[in-house]
């Protein structure tokens, strides 16, 4: 059968689920540690936000003025 879009709406496929493979013992699983941000790395990261955040707040205090 076929609907009005001209899908089959009908019929039979077939497929195959194989069994799983039994693993006695689970496989521990290791992420590495990350390391937190320190020193040039944070520096790095905070010095644009903080510019831009003075740029933001000087601009503010023009338009007031």
């Amino acid at each position: 059968m076929v609907s009005k879009d001209g899908h089959v709406v009908e019929g039979n496929y077939s497929f195959n689920v194989e069994s799983p493979i039994a693993i006695s013992q689970p496989m521990p699983i290791s992420a590495p540690a990350e390391e937190l941000e320190d020193g040039p790395n944070l520096l790095v990261r905070l010095v644009p936000v903080l510019a831009m955040g003075l740029v933001v707040f000087i601009w503010l205090r023009r338009a007031k003025s």
